[in-house]
């Protein structure tokens, strides 16, 4: 009870939630106009963005051992994602993926901070919990979601359970509890694995 009154407190959780959910807003509207190559590519980004804002916003420097390891690590990420082509052009879906990107570069950080406050349990259910008051009003609103309140098959709720939990909970989740061990940095290289 303690903890729920406390986490409902801190800006820190409802940035988290806010980031979580523009993350995702701009993720899924990037790639309708851009291509899963380069959505991953950029979405990738962040992994270098975690210590660029780290550095601008808390004054940490990254060790150089670091710098060699994120750059390797983009590198293999180029080359899974386009090969030893060039990218030729950017458009707009583009630019909405990069947002992602720095969303979760900051939700990276910030899970950084919170995790010395909150449970990593407590900061799933926080930020799934808040965020999914936005999520439900723009799909009540998008002109091509289905009514919320048609029934749903057996197949559709076990998906939708699988989508949850594998894709959704456990990731953050765990996420939340290695966070608790390593730095913003260490974790968005491992995150690139």
């Amino acid at each position: 009870a303690r903890e729920f009154s406390m986490g409902l407190r801190l800006p820190l959780l409802w940035s988290l939630a806010f980031l979580n959910v523009v993350a995702l807003f701009f993720q899924t509207w990037g790639l309708e106009t851009t291509t899963a190559s380069n959505g991953g590519f950029i979405t990738a980004f962040s992994i270098v963005l975690v210590p660029l804002l780290k550095r601008i916003h808390y004054g940490e420097k990254t060790s150089p051992l670091l710098i060699v390891s994120l750059v390797v690590a983009m590198a293999g990420i180029y080359i899974i994602s386009f090969s030893f082509a060039l990218i030729r052009a950017i458009n707009i879906g583009d630019l909405f993926v990069f947002i992602c990107a720095l969303c979760y570069g900051y939700y990276i950080l910030i899970v950084e901070r919170i995790v010395r406050r909150l449970s990593p349990s407590s900061i799933v259910f926080f930020t799934f919990l808040i965020g999914a008051f936005p999520c439900l009003l723009v799909a009540a609103l998008a002109p091509s979601t289905p009514r919320l309140i048609d029934p749903m098959s057996g197949s559709v709720l076990f998906q939708l359970f699988l989508l949850s939990s594998l894709g959704g909970a456990i990731p953050y989740l765990l996420m939340a509890m290695g966070q608790k061990v390593v730095s913003a940095q260490l974790a968005a290289l491992i995150y690139a694995l």
